[in-house]
């Protein structure tokens, strides 16, 4: 816990946007203040037993910025504050990190895109993925691995269960392509446009070339195999 609390709140790891930064102040840069919710700024993280498994890492629940009438008349409860929840359980500090920051930028992001209950949630996901990767963190070489060996079975726009492969690759690329790496996620995440829109507009402003996104995916894909050719196995490094 005391060297997550530093990395939070002092020294993000390695290779992070804003080395001066911690990874919560990083994160604010790039996706806006932490909220007030009922008079309250302060971020709250409860480490619970959520169980093993990858898709337990950790989650952000919107009902805590309601009242608890407000959550009630909804089916759900509120603990009324900007809270993360992470899973006690997780196989290394770096991992839980990564679930922490991921937490933190889907909270953060909630107001500007909140495309986790809408079909637009693969965007949501590419730009989570950018923010661990803009913060120094990189910890789902396994969910690579997986979705290389099955590439038809995990497309980067589903509407279904996401496998995070795709959109880790393709957050690298976004970062990898654009020249201010922290204006073009802040425009992402602001973005009032639909998935493939909203990539077309950012890749608009920062490249100056008018690009469909079914063009910017064939570029993608060159890139994977560029990568994949050259041996390299982690995506993107400031």
């Amino acid at each position: 816990l005391a060297r997550l609390h530093v990395q939070l709140e002092k020294k993000p790891p390695s290779g992070a946007l804003f080395p001066e930064l911690g990874i919560l102040a990083s994160l604010e840069k790039l996706f806006g203040a932490l909220p007030l919710v009922q008079g309250d700024d302060r971020l709250n993280v409860v480490f619970a037993r959520l169980g093993r498994g990858e898709m337990l890492n950790g989650y952000y629940a919107p009902a805590d910025r309601l009242t608890e009438t407000q959550a009630k008349a909804l089916g759900a409860h509120s603990n009324q504050g900007n809270f993360v929840y992470v899973n006690g359980y997780q196989e290394s500090d770096d991992r839980t990190a990564a679930a922490l920051s991921q937490s933190i930028q889907e909270l953060l992001s909630f107001d500007r895109r909140p495309d986790s209950f809408s079909p637009d949630r693969w965007l949501s996901q590419t730009l989570a993925e950018a923010s661990l990767l803009s913060v120094g963190l990189f910890s789902e070489q396994e969910r690579l691995n997986r979705y290389v060996q099955s590439t038809g079975d995990y497309p980067l726009v589903s509407h279904s269960v996401l496998q995070a492969g795709p959109q880790l690759l393709f957050a690298s690329y976004l970062l990898d392509q654009v020249g201010d790496k922290a204006k073009a996620l802040s425009a992402l995440a602001e973005m009032p446009l639909k998935g493939r829109e909203a990539v077309e507009s950012v890749f608009r402003h920062e490249t100056g070339t008018p690009l469909t996104f079914d063009l910017i995916y064939g570029n993608f894909l060159t890139y994977i195999f560029r990568m994949a050719e050259r041996g390299e196995r982690l995506p993107f490094s400031v």
